[in-house]
């Protein structure tokens, strides 16, 4: 029996950069056309991007029954037991009506857009990363300011209000049932709320299903008043930690500001039963200690909690967290105590990914210097705010 999953048929994804690509957890994937450039939503339709030879030769690998590096995300979290989005994705649209070579899976990552600037984020997905960048980079390796401000308006200019991609999004929504919204931060992208008012208009949102993953700051009482007409609203709140290590991970943002942000789409919403909420812990070598509060603080409110692992940037992925010390970590993991059981299963989920794979000594390296680089650039310090992650790393200064 040949591969399936749902995006290879008919699921697109817009990167931050414009480029098309199947889904979000295909880092490595950008559709070219025949004369191997990207396809881009500057210059290329959304028929064009499924008639890609790109997509071609993954559906190709899909059919003789050969697991395509491109996906190579899912195959990992496959192989330690944990549905991934091939599964679960594939599993929500079981029963759906999907026309081939049409978006009835739409991803749209909208720019670089943002009020942040995210630990493990960079330039293509937040503006706020240009003046930082070349800290994550080895001297051999940094940018010059030519280049930066080139990359960072690339990863802008595709969404501009005059971008063909609107005109494109309204012609193809009749056939979209999923969306899943990122940025930047999609909140502050408003031509997508004019897309989405259009599908309301149409008819169409009555039957879609849409999602944002967003970064818990922004609310406005209109965007409830759009959102309440769709079959279904998600908004997952991309929180990655309690109290300092939300600020540390989240900079520059404030908890108390957040959180408060956040109990306000549950006030404001909570008679509006087609509005649900959930939160995405990004979980990486900062904060694998912090799950059981985050998990605590999301079920006090019946929120669903999911996992989502870092792999890119490689040196905040959980599996590089230093050989000789990764075992420490895990029991100090096992010996927190937690307010629900199942927190105890889910947790085992990240000792999972971070016993994975042996870490990359490159890996632990650059994440002892590009955070710390950080840490002086923002005026925090590792190991005052973590002192027991900084004494089961042996992180003293550097």
């Amino acid at each position: 029996m040949s591969l399936k999953c749902v995006h290879i048929d008919a699921g697109l994804r817009i990167q931050n950069n414009g480029n098309y690509s199947p889904c979000c957890v295909a880092r490595t994937v950008v559709y070219k056309d025949h004369n191997g450039d990207p396809m881009n939503v500057k210059t290329h339709t959304i028929d064009e991007a499924f008639a890609s030879p790109t997509l071609k030769e993954i559906r190709k690998a899909f059919e003789n029954n050969i697991k395509h590096p491109g996906c190579s995300d899912c195959w990992q979290e496959e192989a330690i037991g944990k549905a991934s989005k091939r599964i679960r994705d594939n599993e929500k649209t079981r029963l759906d009506n999907v026309a081939y070579n049409k978006p009835h899976s739409l991803e749209l990552n909208l720019g670089n857009i943002c009020n942040l600037a995210c630990r493990m984020c960079t330039l293509g997905a937040s503006m706020n990363w240009k003046k930082e960048f070349n800290l994550t980079k080895d001297e051999n390796e940094k940018w010059s300011e030519e280049k930066l401000q080139d990359v960072a308006r690339a990863h802008n200019n595709s969404f501009t209000d005059d971008s063909m991609i609107w005109d494109e999004l309204t012609k193809n929504m009749k056939y979209v049932k999923w969306i899943d919204t990122y940025g930047g931060e999609p909140m502050m992208m408003k031509k997508q709320w004019d897309v989405l008012k259009y599908s309301v208009e149409q008819g169409y949102a009555k039957e879609q299903f849409v999602h944002f993953n967003t970064n818990g700051t922004i609310f406005k009482p209109e965007y409830v008043e759009i959102l309440k007409h769709f079959k279904q609203a998600d908004i997952s709140f991309s929180i990655d930690g309690t109290g300092d290590y939300f600020e540390y991970i989240r900079y520059p943002a404030k908890w108390s500001d957040a959180e408060n942000t956040m109990d306000t789409w549950i006030k404001n919403t909570q008679d509006i039963p087609n509005i649900k909420f959930d939160l995405c812990f990004t979980f990486q070598i900062t904060n694998v200690l912090n799950y059981g509060k985050m998990a605590e603080w999301a079920k006090d409110r019946d929120m669903r909690i999911y996992r989502n692992a870092v792999f890119s940037p490689k040196y905040y992925n959980a599996t590089n967290i230093a050989e000789h010390i990764k075992e420490k970590v895990i029991d100090r993991i096992r010996s927190k105590s937690v307010k629900y059981p199942e927190i105890r299963e889910e947790w085992e989920e990240i000792i999972n990914h971070i016993r994975f794979e042996k870490a990359d000594p490159d890996g632990w390296r650059r994440f002892l210097k590009v955070n710390n680089n950080l840490d002086k650039s923002r005026n925090q310090s590792f190991i005052e705010l973590f002192p027991e992650e900084a004494e089961l790393f042996g992180i003293t200064g550097i």
